[in-house]
């Protein structure tokens, strides 16, 4: 008889800060991971924002601020500012004063804010009835 244990240990993966995925584990040519503003070119990022982001109030007009950040490798800041507009934040007030440093932080922040926005919206329709 073995004695050997057949439960799997469970290893705890902690996702990787901004900072970490900046400046380690560069994706590949096949790869899905990494940080659009450090890993995108300007043409592939610029599209892909714009794509992405146009239906949440992202244009034309934000890309120089946005590009200027990336090309002066403040990629944080240029995340930050692409949360602002696209959660109708004013500038400069990021998320809670601070820059986007944890990718889970900006879908929690967002998360929170949509849930807020959903709270708020459903109190006014109760009121108007």
């Amino acid at each position: 008889m073995s004695n050997t244990n057949n439960k799997q240990e469970s290893v705890a993966h902690l996702p990787f800060s901004c900072q970490r995925i900046i400046t380690q584990n560069q994706p590949g040519p096949q790869d899905c991971h990494g940080c659009p503003y450090r890993h995108f070119s300007a043409d592939r990022l610029q599209t892909a924002l714009l794509a992405t982001y146009s239906g949440q109030g992202f244009s034309t007009t934000d890309l120089p601020e946005i590009m200027n950040a990336v090309k002066q490798e403040h990629f944080h800041v240029a995340c930050t500012k692409v949360f602002e507009v696209t959660h109708g934040i004013p500038r400069g007030q990021g998320l809670e004063g601070e820059s986007v440093t944890h990718p889970n932080q900006y879908v929690a922040k967002s998360r929170e804010l949509e849930k807020s926005a959903s709270d708020t919206s459903m109190k006014k329709e109760v009121k108007s009835e």
